[in-house]
């Protein structure tokens, strides 16, 4: 069966349970990575009592800035116990009698951007494939940096790539200035990657690429009980390349 035109989503709900020793401040963190290189882009969500890092690259809950763990609980942005390591989503399927495997562990196999028509893997350079971060009432805060990357990301929210939208005129066609991203939580991160980079792909398990493209979706409320607790992470696998895959596997 090809599965160029099917869509694999895969739902993954974090709830912090077991804390691990070893508390470590990542107060006065920063978003500066990834400014430079936007294929390796890391942003963080901390809306509630969560702090989880996540990178276009497939990178999930490892802290960029320390090379350690990169999910806190309790605290939100203040939070200095580490819950996780590191996550991250691993598919493999049969191409002919060959199997493949890529995705992100310790490792990371993706790079940003999405798959093009041609089949080719577009620039994943290209400032557009950032990670971006909007959240409810962005409006309400003060003028400052903080203010300007929610109302930037906000503006340029890509749904020509795949991010969720609302369609707030009903004629199906996102136009800006009218339609906006959908607030799914009341904190919203999402990115595009795709497994074409042969280099990265053999460094994670050693096989080549699949033609895969995966958009990464991740949010969480900004409430008291057990939503409080929780991280939402969204995976969309859409396979845009050539090959057949058979008995796929996330």
């Amino acid at each position: 069966m090809k599965f160029n035109k099917i869509i694999f989503g895969f739902i993954a709900l974090i709830v912090v349970g077991l804390i691990f020793s070893g508390a470590r401040d990542v107060r006065n963190k920063s978003e500066r990575l990834g400014k430079i290189n936007k294929n390796d882009d890391t942003k963080f969500i901390a809306i509630n009592e969560c702090l989880m890092w996540i990178g276009n690259n497939g990178m999930g809950s490892h802290n960029p800035i320390s090379d350690d763990s990169g999910f806190y609980w309790p605290g939100g942005e203040n939070a200095t116990i580490p819950a996780i390591f590191a996550d991250g989503l691993i598919w493999g399927a049969k191409v002919g009698r060959e199997i493949r495997v890529n995705g992100a562990t310790y490792r990371y196999g993706l790079q940003a951007g999405k798959i093009l028509e041609s089949g080719l893997a577009d620039n994943p350079q290209d400032p557009r494939y950032r990670i971006y971060k909007i959240r409810k009432g962005w409006e309400s805060l003060p003028p400052g940096e903080q203010r300007d990357k929610f109302e930037t990301d906000y503006n340029e929210w890509p749904v020509e790539d795949g991010a969720p939208w609302v369609d707030v005129d009903g004629d199906n066609v996102f136009t800006r200035g009218i339609d906006e991203p959908d607030f799914v939580g009341d904190e919203v991160l999402w990115c595009v990657s795709n497994d074409l980079d042969a280099a990265r792909s053999t460094f994670t398990y050693g096989t080549l690429p699949m033609g895969l493209e995966q958009q990464t979706l991740v949010f969480a409320f900004q409430r008291t009980g057990d939503l409080g607790d929780m991280v939402f992470k969204n995976y969309k696998l859409i396979n845009k390349g050539t090959a057949t895959l058979r008995d796929m596997y996330l």
